[in-house]
């Protein structure tokens, strides 16, 4: 069934203030707290808030294929997996020998072969979809809906490395909030020069995908602070919080420009995650029960394993969708996954996230101990490269 389209950009209006909130929104503890597989970098060429309606969640998704590139071998002491926090304690040694994805992010040794396998699989129906791509985005125009139904059937299948830069902005109306507020962003920026820095935002830009080769970088820190510090003057009953900095990490690797990802990251604040950002958080609250509503009615057998196991059911899907998938699985997958949710909007998130448990669920029933149900998601998330599978589930 058809997830339906995110709905026409409306820009709001930012609140007045002279400063940047200094306060910092954090998610709720959760019993896994570790992050665990991330993003990561293109080194391609560059290119120049509605709640869903659950009824509107069933289906099937289609899917393409993923870009595959050569990877690079790494020393012992060079990987450090992309989201996990590095700033307590060592690293887990065990899993630091690997190689670089395509995007530039760390594949443990485990997971290697799969990765490689995927990769070449992918890489066959490459070079007609960006024949596809070429071709389609010299017929868009800039309004959201008509973009949208035009590039419908092609992002289902997958967007090339390179044209996601374009379709992205494309599909989240930024050409619209440009017009709507020409010149916001630059305003922004210069207000930001002459304020104090914001605290949490200067703590988290090194914990943004530690290790990442562009992350890692003056430039690649000063530009991901620049885009989360003109957000929170932007909405300063926001201001910033601890999640969106993986999302704009994201952007910002995958070659989208600082003021387009400001923009994404509107157009995410306001029409993908309502009311996650700020609290009390409601939008949080909403989407697990609307989740849990929807895992019961397609596998009961799992929430009620969960629910014997005093697990709540937000356990599976909280970080996924607090950091709309960006700090959890590998890059290609959550490119993919960005770009059927910025074309099919909130339901699509929805979509995702059970077509995940879909492929676990007979793991997850032989789980007798929470300790399992956990070292399983964990396992999944890490190994996830098969985008194909995934959104055909």
């Amino acid at each position: 069934m058809d997830g339906g389209s995110s709905p026409d950009p409306e820009v709001p209006e930012p609140e007045e203030s002279t400063t940047a909130k200094d306060t910092v929104h954090s998610p709720e503890p959760e019993t896994d707290k570790e992050l665990l597989a991330a993003p990561a970098i293109p080194v391609a060429e560059q290119t120049e808030g509605h709640r869903p309606d659950v009824s509107t969640v069933d289906g099937a998704v289609s899917a393409g294929e993923a870009e595959g590139r050569d990877v690079e071998e790494l020393p012992e002491d060079r990987v450090r997996i992309g989201s996990e926090d590095m700033s307590e304690g060592e690293p887990d040694v065990s899993r630091m020998r690997g190689v670089l994805d395509q995007y530039g992010f760390a594949v443990p040794a485990q997971y290697v072969t799969r990765y490689r396998e995927q990769t070449e699989l992918q890489a066959t129906r490459r070079d007609a979809i960006r024949a596809q791509w070429k071709v389609l985005l010299s017929e868009v125009g800039e309004k959201p809906k008509d973009v949208r139904k035009l590039l419908r059937g092609a992002v289902v299948s997958g967007v090339t490395a390179e044209y996601r830069p374009v379709v992205w902005p494309l599909l989240c109306g930024v050409p619209t909030y440009q017009k709507q507020k020409p010149g916001l962003f630059q305003r922004l920026i210069k207000r930001a020069e002459h304020e104090e820095r914001h605290a949490q935002i200067s703590l988290d830009l090194d914990r943004t995908f530690p290790g990442h080769p562009l992350l890692d970088t003056q430039e690649g820190m000063a530009s991901l602070e620049r885009v989360l510090t003109a957000f929170a003057l932007y909405d300063p009953h926001v201001g910033y919080c601890q999640s969106t900095n993986f999302m704009v990490g994201l952007l910002l690797i995958m070659d989208v420009t600082e003021e387009e990802a400001f923009w994404i990251l509107v157009h995410i604040s306001r029409v993908i995650l309502p009311e996650y950002f700020a609290p009390p958080m409601l939008g949080t609250s909403i989407d697990h029960e609307v989740f849990k509503e929807l895992l019961n009615a397609r596998m009961p057998e799992v929430v009620q394993l969960l629910d014997k196991m005093r697990l709540d059911v937000a356990i599976l899907c909280a970080q996924w969708f607090l950091c709309l998938f960006s700090n959890r699985m590998p890059c290609e997958t959550v490119c993919r996954i960005w770009d059927y949710i910025f074309c099919r909007g909130p339901p699509a998130m929805f979509q995702v996230a059970l077509a995940v448990i879909k492929q676990l669920e007979p793991r997850l029933l032989a789980c007798e101990e929470m300790g399992e149900v956990m070292e399983l998601l964990r396992e999944t998330e890490l190994s996830l490269f098969d985008a194909d599978t995934l959104l055909e589930t």
